[in-house]
């Protein structure tokens, strides 16, 4: 069954992978978990994005 906090955006390699290969699970942290059939179990953090050094209304210092 397809859960909103379990939706990813996935390639199309990905996606045929997910369903053919893999069972796949998303952490309440955002993690992603695949596991194969085979018990072997991979993570993938979500990327954390740095927000930009200057302010939202200061333009960057520079040239």
């Amino acid at each position: 069954m397809t859960s909103e906090q379990n939706l990813q955006c996935l390639c199309r390699h990905h996606h045929r992978a997910k369903h053919a290969i893999f069972t796949v699970r998303a952490e309440p942290d955002g993690t992603i978990v695949w596991i194969t059939r085979g018990g072997w179990i991979f993570r993938r953090h979500p990327h954390r994005h740095r927000p930009p050094r200057h302010g939202p209304h200061r333009r960057p210092q520079g040239d």
